[in-house]
């Protein structure tokens, strides 16, 4: 009798269990959401180098991460702590978040804003400085001054591949130059036949005269012709003049850029 009780007993403990009736009997707590830091570099850092390796971890049971830069897209899922990225001058923002294997996300990213001051001025330079451009769309960058005082006059002559790209127009940039109150006056030269391009601008009336400060000047519509790699250079005859007409140092450097194909 006491055999067949405990048989019994026996069974009903295997049809509980069968039947999940023991759910909490071994099993670890759910997981909750991973949390972000950003390790490199701080919020509110200015840094002096354009080329910025990115560091991050995860807290709380991370598996994977994803990130982006401004206003990018998200990258893909990684198990990297780490991404390098050539940037521009200016203000950026990088944001990280963690998820765990669970598939649950971290709920508020991590994210870090910083400015990028790696040009010395007075200097010539091209945004993008590394552009990637789809093959045979329009694309566009832009030819801007830094640091400059007194800014008049300028002779820009930029060295490409006419092999590789076509110049589509050349167009001035208004902001910067005509924040005195000055009128621009532009002529763009380009020839499909020739690996260079021309344009003589300047500021006509204001006040005071001149431009100081860092912006834009004019912007440049292009195709890349070819799924291959080249680069937009400043000539050593590139000069910019000041409101007496004397050359304004670049000291800073004239930085070029290059064209990536997507």
């Amino acid at each position: 009798m006491i055999k067949n009780k405990r048989n019994f007993i026996l069974l009903m403990l295997i049809a509980i269990i069968s039947l999940g009736g023991c759910k909490d009997c071994g099993t670890a707590p759910p997981l909750g959401p991973p949390d972000t830091e950003i390790i490199y570099p701080e919020n509110g850092d200015t840094l002096s180098n354009a080329l910025i390796k990115f560091e991050w971890k995860g807290l709380n049971n991370p598996d994977k991460y994803c990130y982006k830069l401004d206003e990018e897209t998200w990258s893909g899922w990684t198990k990297d702590t780490t991404a390098e990225f050539f940037l521009d001058e200016g203000s950026h923002t990088f944001t990280a978040k963690a998820r765990n294997k669970m598939n649950s996300e971290d709920k508020s990213p991590a994210v870090c804003s910083f400015y990028i001051d790696a040009i010395k001025g007075p200097a010539l330079w091209i945004k993008n400085r590394k552009t990637e451009a789809p093959v045979s769309l329009p694309c566009s960058i832009k030819v801007y001054a830094e640091n400059v005082t007194n800014l008049m006059l300028g002779y820009i002559k930029l060295m490409y591949e006419n092999s590789k790209i076509k110049i589509g127009s050349i167009i001035a940039d208004t902001t910067f130059l005509t924040k005195n109150g000055g009128e621009i006056q532009i002529i763009p030269e380009f020839n499909d036949s020739l690996p260079y391009l021309e344009v003589t601008i300047g500021v006509v009336g204001g006040e005071p005269k001149g431009v100081s400060g860092t912006g834009s000047l004019f912007t440049i519509n292009f195709l890349l012709k070819v799924s291959d790699s080249t680069e937009i250079a400043f000539s050593s005859e590139t000069e910019i003049r000041d409101t007496l007409n004397n050359p304004i140092p670049l000291d800073g450097g004239m930085w070029s850029c290059s064209i990536i194909p997507e």
